[in-house]
């Protein structure tokens, strides 16, 4: 195993491990190209057309390292649980220059392959869909799968999100009435792409 493969799983393996680190990943957005089928028969941007533009709003700002913007596309109970706007924003930046940064890692963007999962619970829409992390360790390329959520409370107008890699467990914790009812995929390993 070459030493970027390990380093790359290793950042997989962080992000399954703490949660702040895998707070970043709400915001690894970059391309996102085009929502697959969704269960309803269309796409989901033809059901819901703000969530690839607000998808990509977040992508845009997490490639920037716009970590204020990122923030603000991240869900409020998510927001609230770390602890709130301004420690998030602070965690977020020193992960970057602490882990990515120290490690050659550069977030190129996620794709976004298609809607894994839709389910309306009470007044909220939750929308899981299958995300692909690009990322660049050194010279070298590595995608790795996971899944991302995106909730709207007004119809699917406004989105805010929440990284699959917080796990079952927490988003379960930090979302009770959806527990059971969504399912999140785990964070695959990374695999190197020419």
């Amino acid at each position: 195993m070459t030493n970027s493969l390990r380093i790359a799983r290793r950042l997989v393996l962080m992000h399954r491990r703490s949660f702040v680190l895998s707070l970043m990943i709400v915001g690894l957005f970059a391309t996102v190209q085009s929502f697959g089928q969704s269960g309803g028969g269309g796409t989901a941007t033809d059901k819901y057309p703000s969530l690839k533009s607000q998808a990509q709003a977040l992508s845009d700002a997490v490639v920037n390292r716009d970590f204020e913007k990122l923030v603000g596309c991240s869900h409020p109970t998510l927001v609230e649980y770390l602890g709130g706007r301004e420690k998030m924003i602070a965690d977020i930046k020193k992960v970057f220059e602490d882990s990515f940064d120290k490690q050659g890692v550069k977030l190129l963007g996620f794709r976004y392959p298609g809607v894994e999962q839709e389910v309306k619970i009470d007044n909220e829409i939750f929308v899981v869909v299958t995300e692909i992390v690009q990322m660049q360790i050194r010279e070298t390329k590595y995608e790795g799968d996971g899944s991302e959520v995106a909730i709207s409370a007004d119809g699917g107008k406004n989105w805010k999100f929440v990284s699959g890699t917080t796990g079952q467990m927490m988003f379960d914790r930090l979302f009770p009435k959806a527990s059971g009812k969504i399912k999140l995929r785990d964070v695959g390993a990374p695999r190197k792409v020419e």
